[in-house]
């Protein structure tokens, strides 16, 4: 955060500054003070090198606001990002920069008001294909979708006055090289061109001297090892302990609330599936997962309905949450700047963060490699025991009550305590209450599961993500699973006994009859 530089002086005018102050910014991050000004100038394609959360959107998306007059019946910015929740992440924070804007400049009318649209790909494209028809100002998009819309001639680009790649480290890392050099193609010689990345390595700056032209570099050096709210840690272990070590740092915490990382989809899905069938409130996204799926998870996350999203890197791009407790690196990624991406998503906003970092012996280089090139320390912690569970529960019990106390709460029940003392005695009632309660929280798990058979299998090109996917597709809602057989023509699924009949009743109809039942011969 630069202190000596406010948002008044960067030239921003005065309904986009009303709108930051609305926002809640108080002074711009070191990136935004240096590419606000260049944005504004238009005299300069800019490339701007900035870790994960530095604030790069607002950077490029509020002067932009203020110079791209709305109204336009092709787009005037086209904005390419890597991944679909970080282009709807993308286009959330600069319709709420304009809505701002609109709300500051009270004379503005609805025709006047900027429009966006974010354009991905696993969605019907007919809400995309009627909103262009329509007109729109900004378009956020990835690449294929983007291209395929090209390719239609639905989307013109003709007219597009500034050409922005965001992420564009990781683009080029997921092979959109060519795509995003085909939309290029499609874009005015004269428009301006600006580059955002987390790094850059040799292939972006190979990219940016082809397409760009007197070009301003910004880099803002990875500042990781000032960020003195997020502890981090690692632990060091067997490969056979990670699980059951992870589940000990959840149960320590009072509200845990974050972000587990894994290498694979497959690790991702195995992680999720024990996590769920050890009773806790979880759920994944990966490349694999349904965009409408994936949509309905984050939203999810974000509304702390769940409190363990499970993930790979790519899909985690794009989650932009100021609340979590904790970034997990249940497997370690293979390059140092995917670490400070991770852990960056925690610690923000002023609140504390913690990275813990599980790691085999023969990982152990890769956490000095991270010191080095981050200047930070990374501190040894143990396996939590059992005892230091048991411990942190009953801290954390004592904090509760405390509260409770302290707010003068606990006179709700005071009749029943009164009886239940009379009756029992003190510490006899209050053993039992904390016994029952330890186990409510052990028993989470072992709710009534009913086995369902489902006419389809192997045959027809399901495995277990597939069938799980396209049960949940069905009936419209996340169903609690576990223990799915696929075989041949058909594969059997131990659901909740509440989802039973209300997914039976999904396939109850026309073709689909009794594509889905209970199971007649092994009921469980």
């Amino acid at each position: 955060m630069n202190s000596e530089i406010t948002f008044e002086q960067l030239g921003l005018n005065q309904p986009t500054l009303k709108a930051i102050k609305k926002k809640g910014f108080e002074t711009p991050s070191e990136i935004q003070a240096k590419i606000i000004p260049l944005v504004l100038e238009n005299k300069h394609d800019i490339i701007g090198v900035s870790q994960t959360g530095s604030g790069k959107t607002a950077s490029f998306g509020l002067p932009l606001i203020q110079l791209i007059k709305p109204g336009n019946k092709t787009p005037k910015v086209i904005i390419l990002t890597p991944t679909r929740e970080l282009a709807i992440q993308v286009t959330k924070d600069l319709e709420s920069y304009a809505d701002l804007n609109s709300i500051a400049n009270s004379k503005l009318k609805e025709e006047e008001k900027l429009r966006f649209l974010t354009i991905y790909g696993g969605t019907a494209m007919k809400y995309q294909v009627e909103k262009l028809d329509k007109g729109v100002d900004i378009v956020v998009g990835t690449p294929g979708r983007v291209l395929d819309l090209i390719g239609k001639g639905i989307l013109n680009l003709d007219r597009v006055e500034n050409f922005i790649l965001d992420e564009a480290d990781e683009m080029l890392n997921m092979g959109f090289i060519d795509d995003i050099e085909d939309i290029f193609s499609y874009t005015p010689k004269n428009k301006k061109v600006l580059l955002f990345s987390a790094t850059m390595p040799d292939k972006v700056k190979t990219m940016s001297k082809r397409y760009m032209k007197n070009q301003v570099i910004v880099e803002v050096k990875s500042k990781i090892e000032s960020k003195l709210k997020i502890e981090q840690n690692y632990i060091m272990l067997d490969l056979s302990d990670k699980f059951p070590t992870l589940c000990k740092i959840i149960d320590m915490e009072e509200s845990f609330y974050g972000i587990v990382f894994c290498m694979t989809r497959d690790s991702v899905n195995e992680v999720t599936s024990r996590l769920k069938k050890a009773g806790y409130n979880t759920d994944c996204i990966h490349g694999d997962v349904p965009q409408n799926k994936r949509e309905r998870i984050l939203a999810d996350f974000k509304e702390s309905k769940i409190n363990i999203l499970v993930a790979t890197d790519v899909a985690a791009r794009g989650i932009d949450i100021n609340d979590l407790t904790h970034v997990i690196n249940y497997s370690l990624p293979k390059e140092v700047e995917s670490y400070t991406h991770r852990i960056g998503r925690t610690g923000r906003a002023g609140k504390e963060g913690h990275a813990i970092s599980l790691v085999t012996p023969a990982q152990k280089f890769m956490i000095y490699d991270i010191q080095e090139q981050t200047n930070t320390l990374i501190n040894i912690m143990d396996i939590p025991t059992d005892k230091d569970v048991f411990n942190s529960k009953v801290s954390n019990i004592k904090k509760d009550v405390d509260s409770i106390i302290s707010s003068n709460a606990h006179f709700e029940y005071n009749d029943l305590a009164k009886d239940l003392i009379k009756e029992h005695g003190p510490e006899k009632a209050l053993n039992a209450l904390l016994l029952k309660l330890n186990r409510n929280k052990k028993n989470k798990a072992n709710v009534t599961r009913v086995r369902l058979f489902v006419a389809k299998g192997k045959s027809a090109g399901f495995n277990k993500t597939k069938l799980l996917e396209f049960l949940e597709e069905k009936v419209g809602f996340k169903i609690n699973a576990e223990s799915i057989k696929i075989n041949g023509g058909f594969s059997f699924i131990n659901v909740v006994e509440e989802q039973v009949e209300d997914i039976i009743k999904a396939f109850s109809n026309g073709d689909e009859r009794s594509l889905v039942e209970r199971d007649k011969i092994n009921k469980k």
